[in-house]
């Protein structure tokens, strides 16, 4: 419910499996907890690992979202209106339009 009511309200909505993001952190996605936080750490320019475990991973998704926002601005450009982009089975999907975004936002996009 709370990503339909994002996606309704106008927020743009992303989703990412740990892999994802370990990929955009570390560089390859069966990375451990702590060459994440390491990572993360430098990404962010800190002299010490994040202590919480919390904290490390929503640091790690904050830059894979900045590390994905090249792909989500070029499809937007040539798809135009709302963009909806996420992984099904393995497969990116990006769909435009406010009805896509909201099958997706139920887990009903389908490839």
């Amino acid at each position: 419910m709370a990503l339909v009511a994002a996606v309704e309200a106008g927020c743009g909505v992303a989703q990412y499996t740990s892999n994802e993001v370990k990929q955009a952190v570390v560089g390859f996605g069966s990375a451990s907890k702590e060459q994440v936080q390491n990572m993360v750490a430098r990404s962010v320019g800190s002299p010490a690992t994040p202590e919480s475990p919390d904290v490390a991973d929503a640091l790690a998704l904050a830059v894979c979202h900045l590390t994905s926002q090249p792909l989500r601005q070029a499809i937007a450009a040539a798809g135009g209106g709302r963009t909806v982009i996420g992984w099904l089975s393995g497969r990116l999907i990006a769909r435009t339009g406010r009805r896509a975004a909201r099958r997706c936002a139920r887990g009903r996009v389908t490839g």
